[in-house]
């Protein structure tokens, strides 16, 4: 997960059959209020990264998740009780985000938010695990996250979706293209991204001529772009963040490549990639974490309060991910267990849709498609790409 998009769109497949606008058990009955909770304040940590390379995505959850803490407190708190939010920096960095999430568990915080990465996450759910601390993700879509079931969650969904929807999404617009190269960044989001795809792609008859992994925040890209050239491939599925895409695109069309197909992850939409890459990026499709804000007063507070005039997907995200911790905390209670149980079985529908987990702590996917027209990030309908009534005709 990467992308600093400033539209609201949306589009979605395999949404789960229930959505009901209240937490309830699996049974259909109301969640009833069981386990304890404290008496003086309920203090939820908060593991981000607040500086370094991802530091405007924890800034953006930052304010969802303080916009919701305004609201849980105005209605009462939990059960009469007020929520603060202990917030920690992790500098995008695994060791600091270590560091954070011991420190939350020493001072018996007993749910941590965070954190923002693939990378720094998977660093910390096995300590989760083993200290039965509640870790809940509102950016981590790693696949290797789902193998901890007990006390490890996230509200955007696993990258093992996201690479069967690119797939879907390149037979669908481009079923021309029969031999494809992937490009990814070689870190945990990149290379399981990648394999989900070439999975998903290959299993339903695709063909992959080629792979090319690079390292994140390189200075040169001469060489994939030559590597690329070589290989000749009709569509490049390109999953890396955008100042590397950039790049990486730049040293295609060097190559002479004009007439590439380019397909990508959330993390390609960026203004910033088309501005740096200009005309080459027009038709470029990718695929994003659904985040239509489907609350219009929640959209114009937050543009009041942050005096902003859109809003970045973190932000409501943030915020339903306090809010779903919260109900949590509400209908079991503070103990780990309590919340976990509560996780579980919960079933929200908040500011960008509807959200419950599955047995691994996933929440079931739900995507967005957007194509590059005429120099902006826009939405493709999802029935447009299925049945060809959009049948985009620039390959650059």
């Amino acid at each position: 997960m990467k992308s600093n998009l400033k539209v609201s769109v949306y589009f979605s497949f395999l949404i789960p059959a229930l959505i009901i606008t209240a937490v309830v058990l699996s049974s259909g009955c109301t969640i009833l209020k069981t386990g304890d909770v404290p008496e003086d304040e309920i203090k939820i940590g908060v593991l981000l990264p607040f500086s370094g390379n991802m530091e405007v995505y924890g800034t953006a959850f930052k304010e969802g998740i303080e916009m919701a803490v305004s609201d849980i407190n105005s209605r009462g708190g939990i059960r009469g009780v007020p929520v603060r939010a202990e917030y920690q920096n992790s500098f995008g960095t695994p060791n600091i985000a270590v560091f954070g999430f011991r420190k939350f568990a020493d001072e018996g915080i007993n749910v941590i938010i965070g954190d923002a990465s693939s990378t720094n996450t998977l660093r910390i759910a096995p300590l989760a695990e083993e200290y039965g601390v509640v870790l809940v993700s509102p950016g981590a879509t790693a696949p290797g996250l789902s193998d901890y079931k007990n006390f490890v969650f996230r509200t955007i969904s696993s990258d093992t979706y996201q690479g069967r929807g690119i797939a879907k999404v390149l037979r669908s617009l481009y079923p021309e293209a029969k031999n494809v190269s992937v490009v990814y960044v070689d870190n945990d989001y990149g290379s399981a991204l990648a394999e989900a795809f070439s999975n998903a792609f290959t299993g339903s008859g695709g063909h992959i001529g080629h792979k090319i992994d690079f390292f994140e925040g390189g200075d040169d890209y001469t060489d994939v772009g030559r590597e690329l050239k070589e290989n000749d491939p009709d569509a490049v599925v390109l999953i890396s963040y955008s100042g590397d895409a950039a790049q990486i695109m730049n040293s295609a069309r060097l190559q002479g490549m004009d007439d590439t197909i380019w397909i990508g992850s959330e993390g390609l939409i960026d203004e910033d990639l088309i501005a740096r890459t200009g005309e080459y990026s027009e038709g470029m499709v990718a695929t994003m974490q659904a985040n239509r804000i489907i609350s219009e007063s929640f959209a114009r507070r937050y543009k009041e309060e942050y005096n902003k005039t859109a809003v970045d997907w973190p932000v409501p995200y943030g915020y339903d991910t306090m809010m779903i911790v919260a109900q949590a905390i509400g209908a079991k209670g503070y103990d780990p267990e309590d919340i976990s149980e509560g996780l579980k079985e919960i079933r929200y529908v908040g500011v960008c849709g509807a959200k419950s987990f599955d047995e691994n702590g996933d929440i079931y996917p739900s995507y967005d498609v957007l194509q590059v027209q005429d120099g902006e990030w826009v939405q493709i309908r999802w029935n447009e790409i299925l049945y060809g009534s959009t049948s985009p005709e620039t390959h650059h």
